[in-house]
């Protein structure tokens, strides 16, 4: 089990009811915008805590999805974030 966190050079913001995610890491760094749940996944995401299983679990709970419905908005969401270097499993 791989616990999810920022990757270290990753700025966060709300901005109205998005985050929105920033790599300094990028010389020319583009942003990009979280809203509706997985806005509750990078909450998760900056405790460094939970697991793709636990944040799936929270979700699972707190919106009242179908389980595979909230397994592929999570495995969805989070391909995204580590596909622009915005998170690391550790």
């Amino acid at each position: 089990m791989k616990i999810l966190e920022p990757v270290d050079d990753t700025l966060s913001t709300q901005v109205g009811e998005e985050i929105i995610l920033l790599s300094m890491r990028e010389a020319n760094p583009k942003y990009f915008g979280l809203h509706g749940s997985a806005i509750r996944m990078w909450q998760l995401i900056e405790t460094k805590t939970h697991s793709e299983e636990m944040i799936c679990a929270v979700l699972q709970e707190e919106f009242e999805a179908p389980e595979e419905q909230v397994r592929q908005d999570v495995a969805n969401t989070l391909n995204g974030l580590e596909s622009r270097n915005l998170i690391r499993r550790r």
